[in-house]
């Protein structure tokens, strides 16, 4: 995939988190994936990660500490982290080596894209509309389920179970949205 898609899906996904953390209270929702985790807390890394790509990893030396956003407004941080990251990787050659690392332009973007598409994904719980028992479940761990909706093998804790038409249905959907051009 090209750069700029990935920083086009990346920026979808920023506006995603953003857009959940300004309706709730981020102090009281819990991570599903991340108990020890605040929907505050989450929003923060992915800030943190931004900023910490975009001063320590692209420009600086490592040995840089990292910033303190514990007293920042979450989406506040989020908002100047991604600003920054951008700024940093937008234009960029892909191919270009980074502060002296052996990763790459390129790497970063793609390697942000991905950790906010987790991290996106972190918050939600899905469950059938209005209660009730669903008509299908495909249930697992987080690592093989999702190699399994990614087409990647069904190897490792996942279950499915429930009406095989709309199991298969769903692998179609899958299939056909995880494809990449």
């Amino acid at each position: 995939m090209e750069p700029d898609r990935y920083l086009t899906h990346l920026a979808a996904d920023v506006a995603l988190i953003r857009a959940l953390a300004a309706e709730v209270d981020g102090r009281a929702v819990q991570v599903p994936t991340c108990p020890e985790w605040t929907l505050d807390d989450l929003v923060r890394h992915v800030a943190h990660a931004y900023l910490n790509v975009a001063s320590r990893r692209l420009r600086l030396p490592q040995d840089v500490p990292p910033e303190d956003l514990s007293a920042e407004d979450p989406i506040a941080a989020l908002d100047r982290g991604h600003a920054e990251l951008l700024r940093r990787l937008k234009g960029g050659d892909p191919a270009e080596s980074c502060g002296g690392q052996p990763d790459t332009v390129g790497f970063w973007i793609r390697r942000m894209a991905h950790e906010t598409a987790m991290h996106r994904i972190d918050g939600v719980r899905v469950g059938p509309a209005g209660g009730g028992t669903p008509d299908a479940v495909v249930h697992g761990v987080p690592d093989p389920l999702l190699r399994r909706l990614w087409n990647r093998g069904f190897a490792g804790e996942v279950t499915a179970r429930g009406d095989g038409a709309l199991l298969d249905r769903l692998g179609g959907l899958l299939t056909a949205v995880t494809r990449v051009g």
